[in-house]
């Protein structure tokens, strides 16, 4: 529970049972017989990280989304899911629909994350210093298999690559992966 002025906190609330809700929904606690209001708000975060302690890191973040609304929300999704998510995912994490994210990344910048759109609206979201780190990563990983493996016809397969850059462990990884490539073919 973090204080942000006289009567207003954020908090985390958990329940007993699953409920479906989204980034800006109203709510209401009320005591279980229902005959006392004990407050509402608006949830910020409806998929939340467990938190045991409350930093001043976790409270910047919250602080971060409560001002700047679904902007921070989405960088804050980005990096929870370790740097990299679909859209599709994203959307099934947060309770919109990937049309309303689209729209919305469309007409806004996200400062220190790259949008990629594959094919068809297959849109990705990496953090800069993930993608920069990744397409790096590429080339050390081919030049090793090549240094390692001089008198195979065959360089390293695609699956090889994706497991060794530990893209495999990402939902969108193997998208991402053929993204990366392609850059690579442009350059």
């Amino acid at each position: 529970l973090f204080e942000l002025e006289a009567n207003t906190y954020l908090c985390q609330i958990h329940l007993k049972s699953s409920c479906v809700v989204r980034f800006g929904d109203r709510f209401i606690l009320r005591n279980t017989s229902g005959n006392k209001t004990l407050g509402g708000g608006i949830v910020l975060d409806n998929n939340p990280l467990k938190h045991r302690k409350r930093t001043e890191k976790l409270k910047a973040s919250m602080l971060s989304i409560a001002s700047t609304g679904l902007k921070a929300l989405l960088i804050t999704e980005v990096k929870k899911n370790l740097g990299l998510i679909g859209i599709e995912e994203l959307a099934n994490n947060i309770n919109l629909s990937p049309h309303e994210i689209k729209n919305y990344i469309d007409s806004v910048a996200l400062p220190g994350i790259k949008v990629v759109n594959i094919y068809d609206n297959n849109i990705i979201l990496s953090e800069n210093k993930f993608y920069n780190s990744k397409f790096k990563d590429i080339i050390t990983v081919i030049k090793k298999y090549h240094r390692l493996n001089p008198l195979k016809e065959n360089g390293i397969t695609y699956e090889e690559l994706l497991n060794t850059l530990e893209l495999n462990k990402y939902c969108a990884g193997k998208n991402y992966l053929t993204y990366l490539l392609d850059q690579h073919k442009a350059d």
